[in-house]
């Protein structure tokens, strides 16, 4: 009963905190700089529009089907269009996600823990659920009218119901794990691949004695392959019947011409851009077509040029590791200006270092907590792969997969791209961060 109480007050600990945190960011920014900041992004002006258009009873952008973006998030965004208040019930709705996650994060930790053998998990949990709470790339985020939240909540759901099936062996956890998978790849295609990953997983790992035998272990892995594939391949058959677009998201294609192969022959994206636009005016393309040359372009840079693209590649990761400096700057001091930390520190106009006084508490102390994260991960890391069981190899892969497609966005990747992999990382955090008192109690 005690160990109950217990977890329930953590529970509300986590929450609180998670709530607090999300709810300052958006206030400020209102009181700064007025309500429609909060459409921070031309993203976010999008989402907008996609969710007026299902209101109206389609998803079309300017009279067309839409390709580029799915209906996941814009149908969060439609229910503030319905209210008459789009902006003020999104970031109300994203601010509870942001507590479910955490506490979410709190579970999966815990569970973390308990695959590691640690006696008493608590501690695990409670450290990776407020690492999570008051992480300042989710906090942000949640403040605007961007899909990240609802994405990762949906993820780190998936991730949490999986991994009570390899806690307990029970298969009724595979079913709802795969809708929560297919769901998030509803709000942002980059998990269109990530039930493959979970295949091999399944097939791989046996969840109990009775699946020790690989026969045993295709049923789930079948099941979890058919609920993902199912909506998706509906929704491909959507795009195909209306406007002869066989894909399930025309974002991949996008981002091979736009972001990656313009990375790779050193032209900028709007170049790109136009130079396709250019191209279809030319031939008269249809959008479909156009997206269909965007792949075919895309595809042939990378494998013309394969250095250049492991270049970008590697250096789109690094740059999404970078905590998010210039939300935080324009928020909290909105006479500093708009440029991003690279552009003042590399840029072509000399600052004078007295130019960067204002901005440095913040800067430190977002800085202070990004790289606290990555030091407890990598400790937790370490012992993630000792116990290599269901969870933390989940845990492990789901933080490599979200890094490894965060380069796939080429020159553009920003923190943001990073946001997936962060509960990941926060449970890491938390094994870390057990790991590390644990040690310094024993010195003691």
């Amino acid at each position: 009963m005690t160990a109950i109480l217990q977890t329930r007050r953590d529970h509300w600990i986590v929450l609180a905190a998670a709530l607090l945190a999300r709810a300052v960011v958006p206030i400020i920014a209102i009181v700064s700089h007025g309500v429609d900041y909060l459409l921070l992004t031309d993203d976010s002006h999008e989402y907008l529009r996609l969710a007026e258009s299902l209101t109206a009873g389609s998803f079309s952008r300017d009279g067309e089907p839409e390709l580029l973006r799915t209906p996941g998030y814009p149908l969060l965004v439609a229910l503030g269009v319905l209210a008459g208040a789009p902006i003020g019930l999104t970031i109300a709705i994203q601010t509870a996600l942001g507590g479910v996650a955490a506490v979410v994060v709190y579970a999966l930790a815990r569970q973390a823990g308990g695959s590691l053998g640690c006696r008493d998990t608590r501690p695990v949990a409670l450290a990776a659920g407020l690492i999570y709470a008051l992480d300042p790339l989710s906090v942000v985020h949640s403040g605007f009218v961007l899909s990240e939240t609802l994405f990762t909540t949906l993820m780190v759901a998936h991730l949490f119901v999986l991994s009570k099936y390899f806690e307990t062996g029970q298969t009724r956890y595979v079913a709802p794990s795969a809708v929560l998978a297919a769901a998030s790849a509803f709000v942002r295609p980059v998990a269109l691949y990530w039930p493959l990953v979970v295949v091999a997983i399944l097939l791989s790992i046996p969840a109990s004695q009775q699946t020790r035998r690989l026969p045993a272990r295709l049923a789930p892995a079948v099941v979890f392959l058919a609920l993902t594939l199912t909506p998706v391949l509906v929704w491909t058959a959507r795009n195909a019947s209306e406007t002869g677009y066989s894909r399930f998201s025309a974002a991949g294609d996008y981002g091979l011409y736009v972001s990656l192969g313009g990375a790779i022959e050193g032209l900028h994206r709007n170049e790109t851009r136009q130079r396709v636009e250019l191209l279809a005016e030319r031939n008269g393309w249809t959008t479909a077509e156009r997206y269909d040359y965007m792949r075919r372009e895309g595809v042939r840079t990378i494998l013309n040029r394969p250095a250049h693209y492991i270049a970008v590649h590697g250096r789109a990761i690094l740059q999404s590791l970078t905590p998010a400096f210039s939300m935080y700057v324009e928020i909290y001091l909105p006479d500093y200006g708009s440029a991003n930390t690279w552009t003042r520190l590399f840029g072509s106009a000399a600052i004078h270092p007295r130019d960067y006084l204002p901005a440095l508490p913040m800067y430190l102390l977002v800085g202070l907590a990004c790289a606290t994260q990555y030091l407890l991960a990598l400790f937790g890391v370490r012992h993630a792969f000792v116990a290599r069981s269901g969870t933390t190899v989940l845990v492990l892969v789901s933080a490599a997969y979200f890094l490894f497609m965060a380069g796939a966005v080429g020159d553009i990747a920003t923190a943001r791209m990073r946001h997936p992999a962060m509960p990941a990382i926060c449970v890491l955090a938390g094994l870390g961060a057990s790991a590390v008192i644990d040690r310094y109690w024993q010195r003691r």
